[in-house]
Protein backbone atom coordinates (compact mmCIF):
# COMPACT_ATOMS: atom_id res chain seq x y z
CA UNK A 1 0.00 0.00 0.00
CA UNK A 2 1.39 3.40 -1.00
CA UNK A 3 0.27 6.87 0.05
CA UNK A 4 -0.29 8.84 -3.16
CA UNK A 5 -1.61 12.15 -1.82
CA UNK A 6 -3.17 14.00 1.09
CA UNK A 7 -5.83 16.67 0.78
CA UNK A 8 -6.36 19.14 3.61
CA UNK A 9 -9.21 21.60 3.97
CA UNK A 10 -9.86 24.13 6.75
CA UNK A 11 -6.89 22.89 8.81
CA UNK A 12 -4.77 25.54 10.49
CA UNK A 13 -3.36 27.88 7.79
CA UNK A 14 -5.20 26.05 4.97
CA UNK A 15 -8.71 27.50 4.66
CA UNK A 16 -9.05 26.30 1.06
CA UNK A 17 -8.38 22.71 0.06
CA UNK A 18 -4.81 21.85 -0.89
CA UNK A 19 -3.50 18.54 -2.19
CA UNK A 20 0.04 17.30 -1.75
CA UNK A 21 1.14 14.44 -4.02
CA UNK A 22 3.86 12.07 -2.88
CA UNK A 23 6.62 10.50 -4.93
CA UNK A 24 9.37 8.05 -3.92
CA UNK A 25 11.04 10.98 -2.13
CA UNK A 26 9.01 14.03 -1.15
CA UNK A 27 10.48 17.00 0.70
CA UNK A 28 8.96 20.14 2.18
CA UNK A 29 11.03 23.27 1.73
CA UNK A 30 9.97 26.85 2.41
CA UNK A 31 9.94 29.83 4.71
CA UNK A 32 8.82 29.55 8.32
CA UNK A 33 5.08 29.66 9.06
CA UNK A 34 3.80 28.72 5.60
CA UNK A 35 2.31 25.32 6.55
CA UNK A 36 5.01 22.65 6.14
CA UNK A 37 4.49 21.29 9.65
CA UNK A 38 0.71 21.53 9.28
CA UNK A 39 0.80 19.02 6.42
CA UNK A 40 2.87 16.61 8.50
CA UNK A 41 0.64 17.09 11.55
CA UNK A 42 -2.47 16.43 9.44
CA UNK A 43 -0.89 13.13 8.40
CA UNK A 44 -0.10 12.36 12.04
CA UNK A 45 -3.75 12.94 12.97
CA UNK A 46 -4.95 10.78 10.05
CA UNK A 47 -2.71 7.82 10.86
CA UNK A 48 -2.59 8.06 14.68
CA UNK A 49 -5.96 9.44 15.68
CA UNK A 50 -5.99 7.21 18.76
CA UNK A 51 -2.95 9.00 20.22
CA UNK A 52 -3.01 12.39 18.45
CA UNK A 53 -6.39 14.05 18.61
CA UNK A 54 -7.54 17.04 16.61
CA UNK A 55 -8.38 20.06 18.73
CA UNK A 56 -11.04 22.69 18.16
CA UNK A 57 -8.30 25.26 17.54
CA UNK A 58 -7.00 23.26 14.55
CA UNK A 59 -9.76 24.63 12.30
CA UNK A 60 -8.77 27.69 10.27
CA UNK A 61 -9.92 30.70 12.27
CA UNK A 62 -10.52 32.93 9.23
CA UNK A 63 -12.86 30.52 7.43
CA UNK A 64 -15.59 30.58 10.06
CA UNK A 65 -16.09 26.82 9.55
CA UNK A 66 -15.60 24.16 12.22
CA UNK A 67 -15.35 21.14 9.92
CA UNK A 68 -11.81 20.02 9.06
CA UNK A 69 -11.16 17.53 6.24
CA UNK A 70 -8.06 15.34 5.92
CA UNK A 71 -8.25 12.85 3.04
CA UNK A 72 -5.54 10.39 2.03
CA UNK A 73 -5.40 8.58 -1.31
CA UNK A 74 -3.66 5.20 -1.54
CA UNK A 75 -2.61 2.86 -4.33
CA UNK A 76 -1.63 -0.81 -4.33
CA UNK A 77 -4.18 -1.72 -1.70
CA UNK A 78 -4.13 -5.34 -0.55
CA UNK A 79 -6.95 -7.50 -1.85
CA UNK A 80 -8.09 -8.35 1.67
CA UNK A 81 -7.58 -6.27 4.79
CA UNK A 82 -7.62 -8.07 8.09
CA UNK A 83 -8.08 -6.25 11.37
CA UNK A 84 -7.02 -9.34 13.27
CA UNK A 85 -3.36 -10.13 12.57
CA UNK A 86 -3.90 -13.78 13.57
CA UNK A 87 -6.92 -14.31 11.29
CA UNK A 88 -6.55 -15.93 7.92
Amino acid sequence: MKLESVSIKNFRCYADEITVSFQELTTFVGKNDIGKSSVLEALEIFFNNDTVAMEQGDANILSGQKKVEITCEFSNLPKKLSLDAGAE
